[in-house]
Formats: C-alpha cells, sequence, structure tokens
C-alpha cells in the first residue's frame, strides 16, 4: 500500500495546522466524536465496531467478514443455571483434568459446529468484547509506503494480535518470530457484564464484577509453520487477515494467511477459589493424543487459581518448564514437560517454559509472570492509565518486587495502589481494560481533529493517523507487560 503526498503523516507542518486547528475546536460530547469514525470502523449500523478496516480484505477472498456478537443480555438470572463442572474439585490434582475437559466440553458445544460463528450457536449464547477492533497504534513503516495500524481485530476471524513469540519459544524448531493472534469468547453473564459496563456513553469499569458461572475461552493462534512446530500438524487451520512480517517497521501490509491453533485458555468465576474467585485453565494442542477431531487433542497443561504469594523458592530459575512441588494454588501436567526419557515423536507436544517458579501459564505466555497474577493486574487509573503486569525484564526478582506483582488480589472489583496511584480492577478481564483503554484513547485522538470536520463527518484515516502523532497516547496493554506508545 502506497501512502500518497495526503498521508504525510510524519510531515511537521500537518503536525502544526493540527495543533493550530485544535485550539480552534469546539467542545465535543463523545458520542459526536466517536461518529466521526463510526462508518471508518463499521459495515453495519451496529454500536460496537466489529473490526479494524484500515486494510480492505483482498477482492480473492470471497467469504463473510467476523461480526461481533454484541446483543449482550440487560438481565440474568444465576439460580436458574446449573453448571456441570460444580461438583468437580479443581484443586485436587487427580481432578482438575476432568474440571478442565468439562469446561471446554461446555465451551466447545454448539460452537464448532459453526467453527465459532458464535451468533449461530442454538444450544447457548456467547459474546465478544467491544473495542476490541481498534488501539491506534500506527507505525509508518522504514520505507514510508505503508504502516502498521495496531492489534486490533482482523477481518476475517476478528482475532487481535498478542506477543510475539521468538525462535524456540513453541518448539526447539522455531527458527523465526510468529506472529501470534486470538479471539475470546464469553458466555451469557459475561455478556451481562459486558453489558452494564458499556451500557451508557462511557463504559464503567466499576461495573465489571462477573457474576458465578461466567466462562470465557480464548482461542490462540499462531503463523508458525508445521515444519517448525510439528505437533501443529491437524490442528483448527484458519485463514486471518494479518502482517505479513513480524517487524512492525518493516511492515508492508496485511496478507491473508494461515493460522493454527496452538493454545486455549479458559477462565471460570468459581467462588470455591477462596480469594481471587477465578480459576484459570490452558491448553495445547498436542497431536500425539488420542482423538478423531482436532478439539479432542487439546492436552490440559495445567490449572492456577492464585499466586501461591509464599513460596518465592525457584522464581529465577529460566527456563521454568519444571515442576515445583511447594505450589499449592497451581497444578502442572508434568508429561507436557521435556526429560531425560521422553522420546522423539514429532507429534508430542511439550512446553518450552511455564510461569515464575513453575507457576501455571501457556506456550505463548511471558515465562516472568502467570496466568493468575497477570490477569489480576487488569486495572485502570483514572487517567485510564494501565497498570504494570510484571517486571519484564531480565533483573532477579527480589522479595520487593514479587510481592508486587504476585499479591493476593481478590475477585470482583478491587483498588490497587501502586506507585501513589490508585488502580481500579476489572475482575481479571483484560478484555474489559484493554476495551475502556482503546475507547478513552481514541477519543483524545479525535479531539485533536478540527471539529468542523467531525460535525460534516468529513474524517478520514489520514486525519486519524495524523492526529495520533499529536496525542499523547495511554500505554499500551501487551503480554509483554504495559508499554508506551512507539
Amino acid at each position: 500500500m502506497k501512502i500518497t503526498k495526503t498521508r504525510a503523516i510524519c510531515s511537521s507542518m500537518l503536525l502544526l495546522l493540527t495543533a493550530i486547528a485544535c485550539k480552534e475546536n469546539k467542545k465535543l460530547s463523545d458520542s459526536q466524536l466517536l461518529s466521526a469514525t463510526q462508518q471508518l470502523f463499521s459495515n453495519d449500523n451496529e454500536r460496537f465496531p466489529d473490526y479494524n478496516t484500515f486494510y480492505k480484505v483482498p477482492d480473492s477472498f470471497s467469504g463473510k467478514t467476523f461480526e461481533l456478537s454484541q446483543d449482550y443480555p440487560q438481565t440474568y438470572d444465576s439460580t436458574k443455571v446449573k453448571y456441570p463442572w460444580r461438583d468437580i474439585d479443581f484443586t485436587d490434582k487427580n481432578k482438575y483434568q476432568n474440571y478442565m475437559d468439562t469446561v471446554l466440553k461446555y465451551c466447545f458445544e454448539g460452537n464448532t459446529d459453526h467453527d465459532f460463528k458464535v451468533q449461530k450457536n442454538t444450544i447457548r449464547k456467547w459474546y465478544h468484547a467491544p473495542w476490541m477492533h481498534n488501539d491506534d497504534q500506527y507505525i509508518v513503516n522504514t520505507s514510508h509506503d505503508s504502516i502498521y495500524v495496531g492489534a486490533g481485530r482482523e477481518a476475517l476471524r476478528g482475532l487481535t494480535q498478542e506477543i510475539t513469540s521468538k525462535p524456540g519459544q513453541i518448539h526447539d524448531l522455531q527458527k523465526k518470530p510468529s506472529q501470534t493472534w486470538a479471539i475470546s469468547f464469553y458466555n451469557e453473564p459475561g455478556g451481562y457484564t459486558f453489558g452494564k459496563v458499556w451500557k451508557g456513553q462511557s463504559p464503567d469499569i466499576n461495573k465489571s464484577d462477573f457474576p458465578e458461572g461466567t466462562v470465557c475461552f480464548k482461542l490462540i493462534f499462531t503463523d508458525a509453520p508445521v515444519e517448525e512446530v510439528p505437533f501443529l500438524k491437524g490442528s483448527l487451520e484458519w485463514d486471518a487477515h494479518i502482517y505479513d512480517n513480524t517487524v512492525k517497521k518493516d511492515i508492508k501490509g496485511k496478507v491473508v494467511k494461515k493460522v493454527r491453533l496452538l493454545q486455549v485458555d479458559i477462565a471460570v468465576k468459581d467462588s470455591r477459589a477462596p480469594h481471587t474467585q477465578w480459576a484459570f485453565g490452558t491448553f495445547i494442542y498436542n497431536n500425539a493424543k488420542k482423538g478423531k477431531d482436532w478439539y479432542e487433542k487439546l492436552d490440559p497443561v495445567g490449572i492456577g487459581w492464585d499466586n501461591d504469594v509464599d513460596q518465592m523458592n525457584d522464581i529465577n530459575i529460566f527456563p521454568n518448564n519444571f515442576i515445583n512441588t511447594k505450589l499449592r494454588e497451581n497444578i502442572i501436567n508434568a508429561s507436557l514437560l521435556k526429560n531425560s526419557n521422553s522420546g522423539n515423536n514429532p507429534d508430542q507436544a511439550y512446553v518450552t517454559h511455564l510461569g515464575i517458579g513453575g507457576r501455571m501459564n501457556g506456550p505463548v505466555d511471558n515465562q516472568r509472570s502467570s496466568c493468575i497474577s497477570c490477569h489480576s493486574r487488569a486495572a485502570l487509573n483514572s487517567d485510564y492509565d494501565a497498570l504494570d503486569l510484571a517486571d519484564f525484564s531480565n533483573k532477579a526478582y527480589d522479595t520487593v518486587m514479587f510481592k508486587e506483582f504476585f499479591q493476593k488480589v481478590k475477585g470482583g472489583v478491587q483498588t490497587i495502589n501502586y506507585k501513589g496511584k490508585a488502580y481500579k480492577t476489572s475482575d481479571f478481564s483484560f478484555q474489559v481494560s484493554m476495551g475502556i483503554r482503546n475507547y478513552q484513547n481514541h477519543l483524545k485522538i479525535l479531539q485533536q481533529i478540527p471539529s468542523s470536520k467531525i460535525q460534516s463527518k468529513r474524517v478520514q484515516f489520514d486525519d486519524v493517523i495524523s492526529a495520533s502523532e499529536n496525542t499523547k497516547q495511554l500505554p499500551v496493554i501487551t503480554r509483554d507487560g504495559v508499554i508506551d506508545p512507539e
């Protein structure tokens, strides 16, 4: 994609004119501001856009593009629902896999039949999180002929970009970095909560207390080829409209590319987790596992329901693919850890790392954190800045640092004080905190665009990109932590 003279994003003159025009702006309401770009991101009249439409889908693609499931229920009665996992003890090393498999079956019922187009599910309803379509992270490439437009939802499946896996992170044969793209789904109580958070014009993090029985599951894909990750043979494959490479400043555009299911995460609001009220589990696709269909070959990596805050042994041992026998709130499937007795079956999946100190984590997650600790820090302050998730440097964790990032956090909406600021948690949901961040960040950018252009509905992507260069944007939340916009 060529950038024309009108897309001279780095032009100091354009930035100066934008700044001058901003001073002459009228004060517009949030709804007036958002209406300016609604048509840029939406193919329909729904409130929440489906995906980032900057890069158009190739004419060669004849399928249907992604549609956000956003008919959020206005009421929910938890007393009428009996969940099949409630009688299974997930803290029991002999029963946690049964718990995880039962939850996974619940998640996939009616969805595998329709290739996860959840609006077609006739068994139960599932919903997507709003405002994951765009994070306004624009980076012009080194040749100034194309642009990285952020990690927002792509057009074909609604996948959002996540952490880039490094060579060797997924498999020893992995020679190149690979892109990771994912999509999350929430059941009815989860959808009800999103409806509460986004009921008004502006989202309210104080209403993000998810009810008992909320389930979220996440499909995580990689574009790594089977030649580099042999155990992905036979996994679920999707076409996705993703970047042509992993280096943001070398992006030439988006292409339709095969991605393969590597990991499935589940999160269950379960009050039997005495403090967090959440149980987090992770599966990895394992072609060596017996099964006819791909979803029968998903192997539980482990489950975690709190941070084991008093266990600081082995927290600075990397890689951390080992069983820590002192942990009491995390359980790991030892069969997925390679050892001297492991064979050379190319279909067999092994995890190359876990979370810190052997805590539960997924194959593409950051080994200096863990599932439960990372999600416990899904939070924003009054300026909509995100809470630091962990220390992702190479420094050794000391006691103070560990107790900060792996503290006990209660379920629901809580307050965490960090570096002199108060942060409200979004009940372990990044989909809530990220969505609110994206929404508020987009408003900041729109405020830099002349009000006359907004009111006349003449705003184009060029205007948004140019305004973003003149905006102090909110930090971005990623699996590598909270990072300032580039």
